[in-house]
């Protein structure tokens, strides 16, 4: 009996270290943690940077290069951010109004909810980075939000489409200044848009759109605040996959919303609209064919192919589903945030494919409680599949974009390489 005492006595210590050996980590600095805190494991210290960052809407920048991981909570606070978003903190989980001390009971719920969904994406995306993700994606998103969002998630906070249609709105104003030909009040108008006018010299309007384009996209990428996280090669990376497809989805959208199906036309950035029933006559001027070795009819019949097929596998599906320019920016949000652009790094993966869980949320809550939508898994799979006719136009695009470069219709653009571009 007495021996079997000593081995109770010797073993309570080595029980007591064991447990204490058991305290989860924050997933942030790998401290102590508290519990959960937005939808992640973590720290006093790092929920509250990351509310803070949240509710006064701080945007960090990069010092250099990416911290180290051992440096735990001292390093940038960009990284440090990055790293909660990564961990699966939730933005929406941030009450703005929220007292510093008190119980939140409703919020770790919802936090806990969003925290499954995020930790079934990460295990999807890591089995199925490829083309065919994107279907599965979209309903296994859907699925969790209706049953877990009806009643939880707080429409009022500010979320990343509206950030994403504001910057779409400036993006709309930037080209009404530089492209307008002649003076106007309506310049000075905020409520009327650049008005559509017929195409007149096709080479000007290439240069034009050449010169221009490509820097407003630049601008549209830079000052998205959340994009402007990612380090400058990540963000470059993400321009040059996504100037292309952007042409491809905004231009079969720009022609049906002013008509252009009806009129047989097609809508260029720059509000420049080309008449298809009398395309020759815009490849008539000697200004085209100083240099180019294939004839009219040639040329004709390749660009009227390329506009008569993204009007029926884009416009048109546009049209049948009769899109508003929310549901627009929410394509537009897709292709930005695409996580299986080529040679990204893994933590740029991880934060794209966060912030595609978040617009998939943003979306059904626009289409449930404002939109009034009664079938909301199927509006939002039908808009998704718009994209499938958007990358079979963006191959066509950059067809178009090399025989106009190397016919020396479209002047060359340091800034815009098309041996660079990225398509999946």
């Amino acid at each position: 009996m007495a021996n079997s005492k000593v081995v109770i006595k010797d073993n309570l210590p080595n029980e007591r270290k064991n447990f204490k050996l058991q305290t989860t980590l924050c997933s942030i600095c790998n401290n102590e943690s508290t519990g959960i805190h937005f939808g992640a494991e973590a720290c006093g210290s790092c929920s509250a940077f990351f509310r803070r960052s949240v509710v006064m809407g701080k945007i960090y920048t990069y010092h250099s290069v990416y911290c180290k991981s051992e440096n735990k909570w001292k390093k940038c606070r960009a990284c440090r951010l990055q790293k909660c978003y990564e961990m699966g903190m939730i933005k929406s989980a941030v009450q703005n109004k929220r007292d510093a001390i008190g119980k939140q009971s409703k919020q770790g719920i919802i936090a806990r909810e969003i925290n499954r969904k995020n930790t079934l994406s990460k295990i999807i995306n890591n089995n199925e980075i490829n083309n065919s993700y994107l279907k599965s994606s979209i309903y296994n998103s859907l699925n969790l939000s209706q049953s877990n969002l009806d009643n939880k998630f707080d429409i009022k906070n500010e979320n990343i489409l509206d950030e994403l249609y504001r910057k779409y709105q400036n993006l709309k104003d930037d080209r009404k200044l530089l492209y307008t030909e002649k003076c106007s009040v309506k310049l000075f108008d905020d409520h009327t848009n650049l008005e559509p006018t017929e195409l007149n010299d096709l080479s000007e309007c290439l240069y034009l759109l050449w010169r221009i384009e490509p820097r407003l996209i630049l601008k549209f990428i830079s000052t998205n605040k959340y994009i402007n996280c990612l380090h400058p090669e990540e963000k470059l990376k993400i321009y040059k996959y996504f100037i292309p497809i952007f042409q491809a989805l905004e231009e079969p959208y720009l022609t049906w919303i002013n008509g252009g199906i009806n009129l047989n036309l097609w809508m260029m950035a720059n509000k420049k609209y080309i008449n298809i029933s009398k395309i020759d006559e815009y490849f008539s001027s000697q200004n085209v064919f100083n240099c180019l070795n294939l004839d009219k009819d040639t040329t004709v019949k390749l660009f009227i192919s390329s506009f008569s097929n993204a009007l029926e596998f884009v416009g048109k599906v546009m049209a049948e589903y009769n899109i508003n320019e929310y549901e627009f920016v929410f394509l537009i949000a897709l292709l930005l945030f695409e996580p299986t652009i080529p040679n990204i790094r893994e933590e740029t993966i991880y934060y794209l494919q966060k912030l595609r869980n978040d617009v998939f949320n943003d979306m059904y809550c626009y289409e449930k409680y404002k939109n009034h939508c009664t079938n909301v898994d199927v509006r939002i799979g039908n808009i998704i599949m718009i994209l499938s006719g958007v990358k079979i136009h963006t191959k066509t695009v950059i067809n178009n974009l090399h025989i106009l470069r190397n016919f020396s219709i479209q002047p060359k653009n340091k800034l815009f390489d098309m041996d660079t571009l990225f398509f999946l």
